[in-house]
């Protein structure tokens, strides 16, 4: 079952401030913020001590996710997921440049153009 619906863990607008045009927020700050839930996560997970039976067992939580493999590749998978979003929304930052005509051209050059 997936733990995740299909919804999207970061709403990212795009934004023109000439000349540039960008994205917000960044994706390094969703990585970061992806990167803080994660290390928040972990450091819960080292004081949940493990108890099987009525017992404590020893170890924590932590040593229990770390030893999962499944958990692992989780964690790595998402890592990859945002570098992979990272090479697509700059793709398409990148496209929008085929525009930059309509804003690199001030006003007036442009109005003075269309009345000569």
């Amino acid at each position: 079952p997936a733990l995740l619906g299909s919804e999207a863990l970061f709403s990212l607008s795009v934004q023109l401030s000439v000349p540039a045009i960008s994205l917000s927020p960044s994706v390094a700050d969703a990585q970061r913020a992806i990167n803080s839930v994660c290390k928040l996560l972990l450091a819960v997970t080292k004081k949940v001590p493990l108890h099987f039976g009525g017992g404590n067992v020893g170890g924590s939580m932590f040593d229990e996710l770390a030893a999962d493999r499944e958990v692992v590749t989780m964690l790595l998978l998402l890592t990859g997921s945002v570098e992979r979003a990272r090479r697509s929304v700059q793709a398409f930052l990148d496209s929008l440049g085929a525009f930059a005509w309509l804003w690199d051209m001030g006003l007036g050059d442009k109005y003075a153009r269309f009345r000569g």
